[in-house]
């Protein structure tokens, strides 16, 4: 059995999604494991993609509070998509170890 292969993973985000890519292999000859978008804003809260669009014309109030929403909700929408991503890359045989945020 060959031994799981070393990967990183690169995160571009954008309004609403990121694009994420898993590569292997070497600098010399790097392999994409997987590449998908994932889908942070959620259609159900009216305003998520766009949160500064939606917000610029509350009171601070009530803007700071529906702020909270949408960032809780990408929040929650952002960590399953990485854990599936990870299980995905897992099952290609890649593997991972996380890195603390300096």
């Amino acid at each position: 059995m060959q031994p799981p292969a070393a990967a990183v993973l690169g995160i571009a985000p954008h309004s609403g999604w990121a694009a994420a890519v898993l590569l292997a292999g070497t600098p010399a000859a790097p392999r994409v494991i997987l590449r998908e978008r994932l889908e942070l804003s959620d259609a159900r809260l009216p305003g998520s993609k766009q949160p500064y669009h939606e917000l610029a014309g509350l009171p601070l109030a009530q803007a700071q509070t529906q702020l909270a929403r949408f960032c809780t909700s990408a929040g929650g929408l952002a960590e399953g998509a990485l854990r599936a991503l990870l299980e995905r890359a897992q099952a290609a045989g890649a593997r991972h170890r996380l890195v603390p945020q300096a």
